[in-house]
């Protein structure tokens, strides 16, 4: 009898430590189970929530990835001609004076000239320079628009690239556009994560300090078109600058002709309707959605 209960009791045991184990074994898996399931409501709650501009990042990512693009495109065809070593005003003359007032390319020239030309034999190699910041900036740029998102590194080197270029521009990188884009895509290195790419970066929601930021460069920019026009000529006070901007501006376009006969009262009222829509543009930085996919 002793020797039929001692197999019964090694078969007790070991069923009762399989149960044991299988316990164990579901106890963590229900555990995993939880976490993954949290992790996703965290993750859809950061990213995809409602106040996380998820949309909003990736359309104006894109939006200023085209425009970066559109601007080394144009600096590809046309800044060797413009400031290259034959160009119209060569950026190597301008370069040369300023070396000679600080003496040496040091901290002051860096300081007074942000560029990365300092690195390069300017006088010999300018043209070679301004070909590649083009090529990398129209690299850099399609990434952006055709991932819908960034990180720091290729935001801050878009920058940096274009910030080169304006800075030895001269006159021709003097309008004010210039500067707008600069300090827009300034920003947006911070509507991104440092390392991911990702167009829905886990647990990055948007800045909204970023967002007001560009409500705010909005503002500044709408109604400062708005006053120096008002301020700067007399002509938007008597109602007949578009008059001009009629005859001389769409001529040539679809409609233009007739535009240029409409009646004197018709170009108030079009002057006015133009100065409107400026401050409804101010009006409209208080919207977020319009802001936000502006």
């Amino acid at each position: 009898m002793e020797k039929l209960q001692k197999p019964s009791e090694n078969i007790r045991q070991r069923f009762t430590k399989q149960r044991m184990t299988t316990s164990e074994n579901e106890v963590k898996e229900t555990k995993k189970n939880t976490n993954d399931s949290d992790n996703r409501k965290i993750m859809t709650k950061d990213s995809f929530g409602y106040g996380s501009y998820w949309l909003t990042r990736i359309v104006m990512l894109r939006y200023i990835g085209f425009i970066y693009f559109v601007a080394f495109l144009v600096a590809l065809h046309q800044n060797k001609e413009l400031i290259g070593n034959k160009g119209l005003l060569p950026a190597n003359n301008f370069l040369n004076k300023v070396k000679n007032s600080t003496g040496g390319i040091n901290l002051d020239t860096y300081t007074w000239i942000p560029s990365l030309v300092w690195m390069i034999d300017f006088d010999t190699d300018l043209d070679w320079f301004l070909d590649i910041v083009a090529y990398v900036g129209l690299v850099l740029s399609s990434i952006v628009i055709l991932n819908g998102g960034a990180n720091w590194l290729i935001m801050v080197t878009l920058w940096i690239l274009y910030h080169s270029i304006v800075n030895i521009g001269s006159t021709w990188y003097g309008f004010g556009w210039e500067s707008q884009l600069l300090e827009t895509g300034f920003l947006a290195i911070f509507l991104c994560p440092i390392w991911n790419v990702a167009s829905v970066p886990k647990h990055t929601p948007t800045s909204w300090i970023v967002l007001m930021a560009y409500r705010w460069l909005i503002f500044r920019i709408m109604i400062g078109a708005g006053m120096i026009k008002i301020r700067g000529d007399q002509c938007w006070r008597d109602l007949t600058c578009m008059n001009y901007h009629y005859e001389v501006s769409i001529v040539g376009c679809f409609g233009g002709q007739g535009a240029v006969t409409i009646t004197e009262r018709e170009e108030e009222t079009s002057n006015i309707g133009y100065l409107v829509q400026i401050q409804g543009y101010v009006l409209q930085t208080g919207n977020t959605d319009l802001v936000g996919l502006g």
